[in-house]
């Protein structure tokens, strides 16, 4: 197989049978079963790249070893996928046009909500891909201040223009147009956000309500972030 990637030709590739074997070894090459129209079930083998491997992944498990207190070493298994499905007309002469489905497994899926703070999935689907980097830390920022507000303090995070021009990806030297960019961007995600807006504002004092700016200077103008009121229960 090639080893500089793959492209959509490449998935599609039908394996040989030396190659299943090496992928399965003895056990029966699997196989897709559906019901087709005539109520008879229909066999389709999984034989490209792209179904082999997934089908391959979803035999797989991680595992990663825990000390206990006690000094022993246990081992956790996690099941990579859930469920796999091909969605098409396995009746047709060539039934090239084939929608998949691969769930992973809730446990894998817990674990990235809780390493990323990932607090709404819908809404990270619902972001253009190029805000979505930048959502994983705007979770961040309202973690933290749900965390104030379950501690009583003042709920805002506070970035300089910037560090969150930075974040943006934002490469603007004049500072009124890059603040002006940053408006425009984080205008555009709330747009999208159904269950985690937020509200942002800009300031030119130094200190805001005894909150100091994440950062060894002070500039002039910072942004400062929160919640609004729906998001802090």
């Amino acid at each position: 197989m090639p080893q500089d990637g793959y492209n959509r030709t490449n998935l599609q590739r039908k394996l040989t049978e030396e190659q299943l074997t090496a992928m399965f070894g003895s056990r029966t090459p699997p196989k897709y079963v559906v019901a087709g129209t005539v109520g008879k079930p229909v066999t389709h083998p999984i034989e490209t790249v792209f179904e082999a491997v997934i089908y391959k992944l979803g035999l797989e498990n991680l595992y990663y070893p825990i000390a206990g207190e006690d000094g022993r070493t246990s081992y956790n298994f996690v099941q990579i996928l859930k469920r796999f499905d091909i969605v098409t007309d396995f009746e047709t002469k060539k039934s090239t046009k084939r929608l998949y489905s691969a769930v992973i497994s809730p446990k894998i899926k817990d674990f990235m909500f809780w390493l990323y703070n990932l607090l709404e999935l819908q809404d990270y689907r619902n972001l253009p891909s190029r805000y979505r980097y930048f959502y994983l830390e705007l979770s961040k920022m309202i973690y933290l201040i749900k965390y104030k507000v379950k501690n009583n303090e003042t709920p805002f995070y506070v970035l300089t223009v910037d560090q969150l021009a930075k974040r943006l990806g934002i490469e603007i030297a004049e500072p009124k147009y890059r603040k002006k960019k940053i408006a425009l961007i984080l205008t555009k995600m709330n747009g999208y956000l159904k269950y985690t807006n937020f509200n942002f504002s800009f300031s030119k004092v130094s200190m805001i309500d005894g909150l100091i700016p994440f950062c060894s200077r002070f500039p002039k103008i910072r942004c400062v972030i929160s919640m609004k009121d729906s998001m802090r229960s």
